[in-house]
């Protein structure tokens, strides 16, 4: 059995998730229309404008209170909202049920002594959550928000270098004095590059046109069986907390060698396959354009890649001079060394959680960048979008490299499923990427230690 005090957090984390998620519908909306996350700093309604009271914008419970509908124009709600606040409910129970409950992954399961790591897994999947959405609405993906994501994922692992977390893995030297030079070359090109693109705006005095800023679609009307489908979610996360109450073990079973509550990760993977299909499977106008527009940019798609390489030079070289620096100067390196490991106070080594976080930020953007780079040029058509690369290198920033890699390959049959329902149901050669590499990294988080484990057991490495 569970402790009540892990069962009481549970609850709180869901509650909790709910009001993320009602949070994550505002980036949704405001973000592709350019509007302001934070002003107007009341939710309104978009058909009438009006601002939503506080106790109509209760998630999921409102939701069901207003029959779908606004109080004020009476016009339909999307049902995307009570389904983004359950769905972000159910990522929190569950992100918290495997580290702290379960203890699936090696050096985290105290809490609060771990709780900044754990606040780092939960805005991650916010983040992929918003962005999931957003790609599938629009095909658009807002830096900004992967961004915050990755500033969160450092700072957290800057208040998170406990001694029980050796098991992490964590830049040495080498690594860290190569990850700070390329970040900084990096800081220093997208500087440049900033200034010319706002130089090459003025000159222009381009305004753009109403038609290229994207519409998010119209709400329809909402059949019945929505407020069955938002019962039926509030019962699955109750469910799922009742399960952990009665068995919370990490132990594995002896039949198949898997985790126990390794049943409650199946469920909660595919719900998120189930909702990322369906929401995926609408046709939508943009498909067609988007595969257009990638077709007509393919004579220029590798002249494309050799540009966007060169770019990233300046970072290349500086993390390589960098690394061989501290390689063969051992001042360089026992310099390096000493301000990696300064703790100011017992344990806290806020420089190493700095370089954690950075270099897993940095070496998952280099993955996303060298799958670009290469199948492009292979290819001879864009491959693999920038806001992919952003989402990659994010939750690098906070699961680390190792767990990247694995939710890279994991996400591929994933999307295969996806892929062959959208054929069937809309119809479509423009497929979104994004929500299926979010759903791989969840997975690649939770079992990554597990996955290891049976890789080393079945080719002894």
């Amino acid at each position: 059995m569970a402790s009540l005090l892990n069962i009481m957090i549970l609850v709180l984390a869901g509650a909790l998730g709910a009001c993320v998620g009602s949070f994550v519908n505002v980036v949704i909306y405001r973000l592709p229309r350019g509007l302001s996350v934070s002003k107007p700093r009341r939710s309104f309604c978009p058909r009438c404008e009006r601002s939503i009271a506080g106790y109509d914008n209760i998630p999921v419970l409102s939701y069901l209170l207003l029959r779908g509908r606004c109080r004020h124009c009476k016009e339909p709600i999307s049902i995307q909202y009570p389904i983004v606040e359950l769905v972000a409910a159910m990522l929190f129970v569950a992100t918290y049920d495997v580290l702290v409950v379960a203890r699936w992954r090696e050096g985290i399961g105290a809490w609060p002594h771990d709780a900044a790591i754990v606040i780092a897994f939960w805005t991650l999947w916010a983040g992929l959550l918003a962005t999931a959405v957003m790609d599938l609405e629009l095909y658009y993906l807002d830096i900004r928000v992967t961004w915050f994501v990755a500033a969160v994922g450092v700072l957290c692992h800057a208040f998170w270098t406990p001694d029980s977390s050796a098991g992490w893995v964590r830049p040495g030297p080498a690594l860290a004095a190569a990850t700070l030079a390329a970040v900084a070359a990096l800081v220093l090109t997208f500087v440049y590059a900033r200034r010319r693109q706002a130089d090459l705006e003025k000159n222009s005095q381009h305004d753009p046109a109403p038609d290229e800023m994207p519409v998010l679609p119209v709400a329809k009307a909402i059949p019945p069986v929505v407020r069955i489908t938002l019962a039926l979610g509030f019962l699955a996360i109750a469910g799922y907390v009742a399960w952990v109450a009665v068995a919370p073990g990490s132990e594995r079973t002896a039949v198949v060698g898997l985790p126990i509550a390794a049943g409650r990760l199946a469920v909660v993977v595919a719900v998120l396959m189930l909702a990322t299909i369906a929401a995926g499977s609408v046709p939508r106008a943009a498909d067609e354009t988007l595969f257009e527009a990638i077709e007509t940019e393919r004579f220029s798609a590798r002249r494309m890649a050799m540009g966007e390489a060169g770019w990233l030079i300046p970072a290349t070289v500086a993390g390589l001079a960098a690394m061989l620096c501290c390689a063969y100067s051992s001042g360089a390196f026992e310099l390096a060394a000493k301000t990696l490991h300064w703790n100011p106070i017992g344990p806290w080594r806020p420089l190493l959680g700095v370089a954690t976080g950075l270099s897993g930020w940095l070496l998952a953007g280099a993955l996303g960048w060298a799958v670009r780079l290469i199948f492009t040029l292979a290819l001879g058509k864009e491959a693999f979008g920038v806001g992919d690369i952003h989402i990659l290198a994010a939750a690098g920033a906070v699961l680390g490299w190792p767990a990247v890699v694995l939710g890279f390959f994991i996400s591929a049959p994933l999307a295969l499923v996806g892929i062959a329902v959208f054929t069937l149901r809309r119809r479509s050669r423009a497929i979104q990427y994004g929500p299926w590499l979010a759903i791989g990294f969840f997975v690649a988080a939770a079992m990554q230690d597990w996955i290891v484990v049976a890789l080393r057991e079945a080719y002894g490495f």
